[in-house]
């Protein structure tokens, strides 16, 4: 049996960590939203080091 990998768009990465910036517990907030707490933490380290360009989906356009 496969498993399918699952891909969330900017606004709903972006949305998961703004309920982490307003205190929100990431185990918690990746029940509700049915992702894994390391998805949130690397979505959460990628957007401290990249801020508004973060998600693009392309690496060389959040290097530049």
């Amino acid at each position: 049996m496969s498993t399918i990998k699952k891909h969330y768009g900017k606004e709903f990465k972006e949305q998961a960590i703004k309920l982490i910036q307003e205190g929100r517990k990431v185990p918690q907030l990746a029940k509700e939203l049915g992702v894994t707490s390391a998805s949130l933490y690397r979505w959460q380290r990628e957007y401290e080091s990249y801020g508004k360009n973060s998600f693009s989906g392309n690496w060389s356009a959040k290097t530049d």
